[in-house]
Parts: C-alpha cells; sequence; structure tokens
C-alpha cells in the first residue's frame, strides 16, 4: 500500500520534496546569480513530505504545522 499523510494518516496525494539548487555566487559583490541548476540529489526523510490533499491545503494556508 502506498504511502500515508504524516499529519493524519489517511493515503497521501501528494508529495512534496526540498530541492538542492547550484547557483553562482559573487563574494566580492555579495551577489547571487538568478540562474539555477536542480542537482539530482535524493531527499532523505525529513526533505519528504507525503500529505493528503486536504493536509497539503492546510499547510499552505498555514493551519498546519509540521
Amino acid at each position: 500500500m502506498g504511502q500515508k499523510c504524516i499529519h493524519c494518516g489517511k493515503l497521501a496525494t501528494v508529495n512534496v520534496q526540498k530541492l538542492w539548487v547550484k547557483g553562482e555566487y559573487d563574494a566580492e559583490n555579495d551577489e547571487y546569480s538568478s540562474k539555477y541548476e536542480l542537482l539530482d540529489i535524493e531527499p532523505s526523510e525529513s526533505e519528504n513530505l507525503h500529505l493528503c490533499r486536504e493536509c497539503f491545503e492546510n499547510w499552505r494556508k498555514g493551519s498546519i504545522i509540521l
């Protein structure tokens, strides 16, 4: 059976992952590049949220904190 929502325990329908991106940084001018490269790094369990649609919407609105 699939993943369950980490908040309510229902079957998850949404997977939210933290992503690693690589960008250039100019330390002398303290400036960041506007171009980024997405890095293919597998997220750890704490960076990989499984939620049902209702809990996802409530999390986005700030109604629940994970």
